[in-house]
């Protein structure tokens, strides 16, 4: 094992860069993991970063966690711009707000009543009725915020409250994993939301083998199943997954809707391959604010 420790900064980005240039970030951050996984200590040196998406915040926030659990230790020196340092650590970076371990956690979402983002929420996916009720009370709560704080028209709030509960209940129900992840962030200047949701699971293909889609291979084809329609849920009773999630973000509210699983990615309506597999599913739906005749009905 070596002695010393390995350091690694991610590539800076900028307000208003692309979601594109997030992706290749992350791909870059996994490559370097993945190479150097016999280093058993990792100094993530943020020091020169002055912005950081919440796309950015959860990739790294996750993958403390997988390292952790790993028995890797990992560590993170903080952006010397002291505006940066303070918004990465009032959003509870990297460890996260974790709501049923706080009896006060109204309280503590409630001191970013004033805010343009909400903290790192780091939910359970215990299916326990104590652990069910808070993860739903804090959705909600979330949901109330983001029509509060970010003073967008009521109309967006069944949008917003779908898209949330959607992608968390696809956590809950098939990661695998015992906890979720959550972040959004609103830009007032573009009028656009970011809202990001992950899980360090069993990616869409461990889902669709565990339910028996032994046919469903490889992560590209589980992707391309998913957000064609393919569901391991009773049909009947809720939208169709992904697919659906997928046609609120993009053609009601004329967003970007991007996914990475396993080794596949859905970027700009196309599917790609990425060299190296992000342990889990990586959501990011980035929205507009500003749609006039605003129907949600119409694409789920």
């Amino acid at each position: 094992m070596p002695d010393q420790i390995l350091q690694y900064a991610p590539a800076a980005i900028n307000p208003y860069a692309e979601i594109k240039t997030q992706i290749a970030s992350l791909v870059d951050t996994l490559t370097f993991l993945k190479q150097h996984n016999h280093w058993e200590k990792i100094l993530i040196n943020l020091e020169k970063t002055r912005f950081f998406h919440p796309f950015t915040i959860i990739s790294l926030a996750c993958l403390n966690y997988k390292l952790s659990a790993e028995k890797r230790e990992i560590d993170f020196c903080f952006p010397e711009n002291s505006n940066t340092a303070f918004y990465l650590k009032n959003v509870s970076f990297p460890h996260g707000l974790e709501p049923e371990k706080h009896e006060n956690w109204p309280v503590l979402l409630e001191n970013y009543a004033d805010k343009t983002y909400l903290p790192l929420i780091k939910f359970s996916t215990d299916r326990s009725a104590i652990s069910s009720s808070v993860v739903e009370k804090v959705l909600s709560k979330v949901n109330g915020l983001i029509i509060k704080n970010f003073k967008i028209k009521d109309c967006y709030k069944d949008s917003t409250s779908y898209l949330i509960s959607e992608i968390t209940d696809n956590v809950i129900e098939h990661s695998g994993e015992k906890r979720g992840w959550l972040m959004v962030q609103y830009y007032p200047k573009m009028r656009i939301i970011d809202i990001c949701i992950a899980d360090t699971g069993i990616t869409i293909l461990g889902s669709y083998q565990k339910f028996g889609f032994s046919n469903i291979k490889d992560d590209y084809t589980a992707l391309k199943k998913a957000l064609s329609g393919l569901s391991t849920k009773n049909l009947k009773e809720r939208g169709r997954g992904l697919y659906s999630t997928n046609n609120v973000v993009t053609l009601s509210l004329n967003g970007f809707f991007t996914i990475v699983s396993g080794n596949a990615l859905f970027f700009e309506r196309k599917y790609y391959s990425i060299p190296v597999e992000w342990p889990g599913t990586l959501v990011s739906m980035r929205i507009r604010t500003d749609i006039q005749n605003l129907n949600l009905y119409n694409y789920i």
